[in-house]
């Protein structure tokens, strides 16, 4: 699982990925909302809660892609807007 937290307003436009992975389209970015609300103190909040986690109140979009699983190196390119 690839995630990239982008800036208020922003989302991926486009992806391309090279090797096991060069099938990728964008159909396969998730982007994940900030939260709506503020975090409350009970709120078990954590900066990085993995796949589907959001971020909060007033940040950007999480994009997720999820990779094949594979060791080593990958490039994966994302062209942001």
């Amino acid at each position: 699982m690839l995630r990239v937290h982008l800036l208020p307003g922003q989302k991926v436009a486009s992806v391309q990925a090279f090797g096991d992975d060069a099938d990728l389209k964008i159909s396969d970015v998730a982007h994940v909302a900030p939260r709506s609300a503020p975090v409350s103190v009970h709120d078990d909040f954590f900066p990085f809660g993995g796949e589907g986690a959001a971020d909060p109140v007033e940040a950007g979009h999480v994009a997720e892609i999820k990779l094949g699983s594979k060791a080593g190196k990958r490039k994966v390119t994302l062209t942001i807007a």
